[in-house]
């Protein structure tokens, strides 16, 4: 499940980063398009301008690939969680079925256990044993003041 889950995210991060990438790439070059046609439009003794000459703008590239590397650090950390709980991508849906079954089984055998736990939590309270530990108290309390 997790594993799955994983991968759709992987897949998802991929494909949005493409997406963006792509998109970002063809509004920089569709300008750079427009600057090139413009200048060479321009006459030759007029100056360039700042605009024509600047470089390409590293804010959205930096914004796109900090969303990347936050993405890339959960995948990380969900990675982690699953390699400490003790599942990698190696197992095979044999094994899974081989835990599944082993998990039912100790479940059966923890269901009586369990079972007369929670009878002992509905019985009433024993009042005999209650009465006999507070005489046993008293009866200690006693004997040490004797011997104050």
């Amino acid at each position: 499940v997790y594993m799955r889950d994983l991968n759709s995210l992987k897949m998802k991060m991929t494909r949005n980063f493409y997406v963006v990438i792509a998109g970002y790439m063809a509004v920089y070059t569709t300008r750079k398009i427009q600057q090139t046609v413009s200048l060479h439009l321009q006459p030759k003794n007029q100056e360039l301008t700042w605009r024509v000459l600047r470089p390409m703008p590293k804010i959205m590239v930096t914004k796109i690939l900090a969303k990347d590397w936050d993405s890339i650090a959960r995948k990380e950390k969900i990675e982690m969680l699953l390699n400490h709980v003790g599942y990698s991508p190696k197992i095979s849906h044999r094994e899974l079925v081989e835990m599944a079954k082993h998990r039912k089984e100790l479940e059966k055998m923890a269901k009586p256990v369990l079972d007369t736990l929670r009878s002992y939590q509905d019985l009433p309270p024993f009042h005999v044993n209650d009465q006999a530990a507070i005489e046993m108290v008293k009866g200690r309390r006693s004997n040490i003041q004797k011997k104050l």
